[in-house]
C-alpha cells in the first residue's frame, strides 16, 4: 500500500508525521504501508515570517525528520494527478518525468499570492509570498542604498491592508532605517481597497492597529486600490499617483492550481470543498488539507483559513485518516473550534486576540513576545529523532495548546513542535531512556527549568521517573499520631517549614518488551482544588515525547484523585487507546464503591474530592479495568502485587529483569517514613496496617538492596533502603549525568 503526500509546507508535513505516527502505533512495517512525500526539495519555508529580514535563512530542513519517521521523500513537482487510475505523474529532477500510483492521495499543495491583471504588476511588483519572491524583495531593498534618494526612493507602498500586508508594512520602517541609516525618512504606505484596515480583525483589534501605525509613521490609503504600476511609481484608482521604486503586493491568496485536476468542487479561492474527515466527496481515495481544502472547523459555521495555524492542525488529520482508511482503523473528525490571531506591528509590539469575534487579549511587549515564540519555536518542525517527531502530530493535540492561556501563550504551545536548533537545557540523564516514544528532550520553556525527568535500566527493562509536579499540604497531616513536638524537630533537622511542606508527586512510565506501561497517572487539574503546582504529567510526557497512545497498560496502585486524576483530564481518555488495559486490585474498586474515610486525617474537602474522583474515573474506564485479586504479571519482569494498607486494595509494582530490581512503592513509603515508620500519614486509611507493610516492606529492600521509587518522596525518588537501628535510613541514588 502506498499514501502519497504532495506538498511539504505545513500541513503536508504533518499529514506525513500524523500518518507514520498511526502506522507505528498499528505495528505496521514501512513495507506494508509506504508513506511518501512529493516536493521540489526537503525543506520547510517558514512563510510566516516571509516579511522579516535575511528571509534565505527561513527554511527548515525535513530531510532527516522524514527519515526518522520511515517516510520516503520523492524530489520533484507534481504535474499531473489522474484520479481514476489513482496516478501523480511529476517532473523530476532534469526535467524527466515519473508516474507514481497511490493507494491514498493526500493533497497539500498549499496556496499562492493572487496577482491579478494589473497593469506593470508582474515587471514592476514584489511580494513576500515565496521564499524567492522574499529574498528578491530583500536584495531589492538593499541595492536602494546605491541610488540617489530621490524618485520615491525612500517610499515603499504595500498594496493589501490585511494580515500579510500590516506585518509586511510595520516591519518595513525599521528594515528601511537599517538599510539608509537611522536618520532616513523613509515612508511607508498601505493601500487598501477597503474603507478601514484590516478589514477581517473586526472593530475590536482596529484602533490600536491604528494606533500602532501611527506610532511608526505608517501612512494609509483606504478605499483605493491599484490601478497601474511603471518605473515611476504606482497610480490608484483614485487618480493618485505615488512615486516609489518599491511596490510589495500583498492582497489576497489562492489555492495552488493543483486543485483543479482534481474533479470535485471547489470555492471561490480555488480550495476543494471536503468532508468533515478531509475527503474530497465524489473522489475515492483522495484527501484535501491546509490551504488546499475549505474545511468546516466546527458546527457553528466557521471555516479553516489559509493559514499556519489551520494548515498544520489539517495536516494531521488529512495524514492520520489517509491511513486509518489502508490499515482499517476509524478515521477522525477534523475539528478546531479555537482559533487566535497573533499580529506582529512590528516596533509597535504585537496584538493578540481570541475566538472568531477576535477578542483582544495581549497588546504590545507581551504579545511580542509569544509573536516571538511562534515565530522562531512552535511552527518549526519537530526534532529529527523518531519517538518526539511522532509524539508531536496526534492530531488532537496540534496547535489544540496554540490557544489554551493568553496569558501564558509563549508557554503553552505543542511541545512536539520544536526549533531544531533550540538549546537542551534538560540533564542529559532524561535522555538516556530507550523507551519508543520516550525520552527525547523538548526544549524547556520558562515554567519548566527544572528536572521532571530521569531513566533507570533495570537490566532489559527502561523505566522513566516523570514529576506531576508538588502538592502543598499541612504539616500534620506528615504524622497525626506524633508528638507534635516531635515532629516539628523532624521537620526542623530536615529544613522543612513548620505549618506545611511540598509533597512530591511522582509517576512511572516502563518499557518492558512491547509494552509501554504507565504507572499511575497524577493529579490531574481540579480547578476547585487550587493546586496549580500540581497536575503537570500530561505536558510533561509530552515533553518527554510520549505519545498517550503508545501507553498499552496503566497500573494503578491505588484510587486516591492524585494516583488517576491523570487520566480524568480533558481529552486524555480519546488519546489513549482503545484498547487500553488498567490494572487495579479488585479489593480497591471494591473498596470505592463505599469509601470509609473514618480513620483517616485529611484537610477539609479532601474525603469528598477523592469520592468523587474515584467514582469518575471508575464510571469512566469500567470497560478497561482489569482486576487482580494479590499479584499480576502485567509484562514480563513487571509483577503487581497487593499489599494493603494505605487503601484495601494499595499495590505495589515489582520491576526485575538479567537481576536488577526496582520496587515502585506507591503511598507506603515517604519521606518520614524510614526514620518514624510507626508515623500515619494521614491519608492512611488503615493507618496500622499501613505501618506494618510499610516495615515489612523497608526491610525486604533493605534486605535485597533493591532500587525503591516512590510517590510522595522528593523528585527523582530514587534510591536505596539501609538498616538504622530500630528503623531505616534513605540514601539516595547518585544522579547520572
Amino acid at each position: 500500500m502506498r499514501l502519497l503526500i504532495i506538498g511539504a509546507g505545513f500541513a503536508g508535513m504533518y499529514a506525513a508525521l500524523s500518518a507514520a505516527r498511526l502506522r507505528d502505533i498499528q505495528g505496521v512495517s514501512p513495507d506494508d504501508l509506504e508513506i511518501a512525500l512529493i516536493a521540489p526539495q526537503p525543506t520547510l519555508v517558514i512563510r510566516p515570517r516571509l516579511y522579516e529580514p535575511k528571509p534565505e535563512t527561513l527554511t527548515a530542513p525535513l530531510l532527516d525528520v522524514l527519515e526518522a519517521i520511515d517516510v520516503a521523500y520523492i524530489q520533484g513537482s507534481a504535474e499531473t494527478i489522474d484520479t481514476k487510475a489513482q496516478t501523480v505523474q511529476i517532473t523530476i529532477p532534469k526535467g524527466a518525468r515519473k508516474t507514481l500510483s497511490y493507494d491514498r492521495l493526500v493533497v497539500a499543495t498549499g496556496s499562492r499570492l493572487f496577482r491579478p491583471n494589473i497593469p506593470g504588476l508582474a515587471e514592476h511588483g514584489f511580494s513576500v509570498d515565496s521564499l524567492d519572491d522574499a529574498i528578491a524583495l530583500d536584495k531589492h531593498l538593499h541595492s536602494l542604498s546605491n541610488r540617489p534618494a530621490v524618485n520615491g526612493r525612500d517610499t515603499v507602498v504595500v498594496a493589501g491592508g490585511g494580515f500579510t500586508g500590516i506585518e509586511a508594512a510595520t516591519e518595513l520602517p525599521a528594515r528601511l532605517r537599517k538599510i539608509f541609516g537611522q536618520d532616513a525618512k523613509a515612508r511607508v504606505i498601505i493601500v487598501e481597497r477597503n474603507d478601514a484596515i484590516a478589514p477581517d480583525m473586526g472593530e475590536g483589534p482596529r484602533p490600536l492597529i491604528e494606533d500602532a501605525l501611527r506610532k511608526l509613521g505608517v501612512e494609509t490609503r483606504l478605499g483605493a486600490g491599484v490601478a497601474s504600476l511603471d518605473k515611476s511609481g504606482v497610480t490608484l484608482s483614485t487618480g493618485e499617483h505615488i512615486e516609489t521604486e518599491t511596490v510589495v503586493w500583498a492582497a489576497g491568496i489562492r489555492a495552488a492550481p493543483l486543485t483543479v485536476q482534481i474533479p470535485a468542487e471547489r470555492d471561490n479561492f480555488g480550495r476543494l470543498l471536503v468532508d468533515r474527515h478531509l475527503r474530497v466527496p465524489g473522489v475515492a481515495g483522495v484527501f484535501a488539507t491546509g490551504d488546499a481544502a475549505r474545511a468546516a472547523c466546527d458546527d457553528e459555521g466557521n471555516y479553516a483559513l489559509m493559514s499556519c495555524q489551520h494548515a498544520t492542525r489539517m495536516g494531521a488529520f488529512a495524514g492520520n485518516n489517509a491511513a486509518a482508511e489502508l490499515l482499517g482503523v476509524p478515521t477522525r473528525p477534523y475539528h478546531q473550534k479555537a482559533y487566535v490571531t497573533c499580529l506582529d506591528l512590528g516596533e509597535a509590539g504585537a496584538l493578540f486576540t481570541r475566538g472568531w469575534e477576535r477578542n483582544v487579549e495581549m497588546v504590545g511587549d507581551v504579545a511580542k513576545k509569544t509573536k516571538q515564540e511562534i515565530n522562531t519555536v512552535w511552527i518549526y518542525p519537530p526534532r529529527a529523532e523518531r519517538a518526539a517527531a511522532l509524539a508531536s502530530a496526534d492530531p488532537e493535540r496540534v496547535t489544540s495548546l496554540w490557544t489554551h492561556d493568553a496569558t501564558t501563550a509563549a508557554l503553552s504551545w505543542p511541545c512536539g513542535l520544536l526549533n531544531h536548533d533550540q538549546p537542551e537545557p534538560e540533564l542529559k540523564q532524561e535522555t538516556d531512556m530507550n523507551l519508543h516514544n520516550t525520552s527525547y528532550p523538548a526544549t524547556a520553556k520558562p515554567e519548566e527549568l527544572v528536572p521532571s525527568r530521569y531513566a533507570v535500566k533495570v537490566g532489559e527493562i527502561d523505566v522513566l521517573v516523570i514529576s506531576d509536579g508538588v502538592l502543598p499540604l499541612p504539616s500534620a497531616m506528615l504524622a497525626h499520631n506524633a508528638d507534635p513536638s516531635v515532629r516539628a524537630a523532624w521537620l526542623d533537622d530536615m529544613f522543612l517549614p513548620p505549618d506545611a511542606f511540598d509533597w512530591a508527586l511522582n509517576v512511572v512510565v516502563v518499557r518492558s518488551g512491547a509494552q509501554t506501561i504507565l504507572i499511575d497517572a497524577g493529579l490531574g487539574l481540579d480547578p476547585d482544588l487550587h493546586l496549580p503546582r500540581a497536575g503537570q504529567l500530561v505536558k510533561r510526557l509530552e515533553a518527554a515525547g510520549i505519545d498517550l497512545a503508545s501507553v498499552t497498560d496503566v497500573v494503578l496502585t491505588h484510587m486516591h484523585m492524585d494516583h488517576v486524576g491523570g487520566l480524568l483530564v480533558e481529552g486524555v481518555k480519546e488519546r489513549l487507546r482503545p484498547d487500553l488495559r488498567i490494572h487495579v486490585a479488585a479489593a480497591e474498586v471494591k473498596f470505592w464503591e463505599a469509601p470509609d474515610f473514618s480513620r483517616v486525617s485529611m484537610p477539609p474537602g479532601f474525603p469528598d474530592a477523592l469520592r468523587a474522583t474515584a467514582k469518575r474515573f471508575a464510571n469512566e474506564y469500567h470497560n478497561q479495568l482489569r482486576t487482580f485479586d494479590d499479584e499480576h504479571e502485567v509484562a514480563p519482569g513487571v509483577v503487581v502485587r497487593r499489599t494493603g494498607g494505605h487503601t484495601p486494595g494499595h499495590s505495589v509494582v515489582r520491576v526485575a529483569s538479567g537481576g536488577d530490581r526496582l520496587t515502585f512503592a506507591g503511598d507506603l513509603v515517604f519521606t518520614v517514613g524510614f526514620e518514624h515508620p510507626d508515623w500515619h500519614n494521614g491519608f492512611e486509611h488503615d493507618p496500622e496496617e499501613a505501618a506494618r507493610v510499610r516495615i515489612d516492606l523497608l526491610r525486604e529492600l533493605a534486605a535485597n538492596r533493591e532500587l525503591l521509587v516512590a510517590t510522595h518522596m522528593p523528585f527523582p525518588s530514587v534510591g536505596h533502603v539501609a538498616v538504622a537501628g530500630d528503623a531505616f535510613r534513605w540514601v539516595p541514588a547518585f544522579w547520572d549525568y
